[in-house]
């Protein structure tokens, strides 16, 4: 999607400005933080179209956390997903059991 508002130097640049917050970041210290691209949206074609700005109220999670977070979505998923097959199943035998009506 971003091809259709940013040439291929501008992605490239945008790109290249994310990885070097994200080295900083790394370096500066322990404590990591979320990093977000902010585009400005103007007609520029000089411009560089974004810039990242690290969100300093929102750390990033442990490993341990992350593996928590994705056990929890995963077990949510796969039980919306048996529900989905259990009602499906049931309304196939209902289909079943009922008699065709001849018209």
């Amino acid at each position: 999607m971003a091809g259709k508002f940013f040439s291929r130097d501008a992605i490239i640049d945008t790109r290249r400005n994310l990885d070097r917050m994200n080295a900083i970041q790394k370096r500066q210290g322990p404590v990591p933080y979320h990093t977000h691209l902010i585009t400005c949206g103007c007609p520029d074609p000089i411009c560089g179209g974004a810039y990242p700005r690290v969100d300093d109220t929102r750390l990033l999670p442990t490993a341990q956390q992350a593996g928590q977070t994705l056990l929890a979505h995963r077990n949510r998923r796969k039980a919306r997903l048996k529900r989905f097959n259990k009602a499906r199943l049931a309304r196939m035998r209902a289909e079943a059991a009922t008699p065709p009506a001849h018209t």
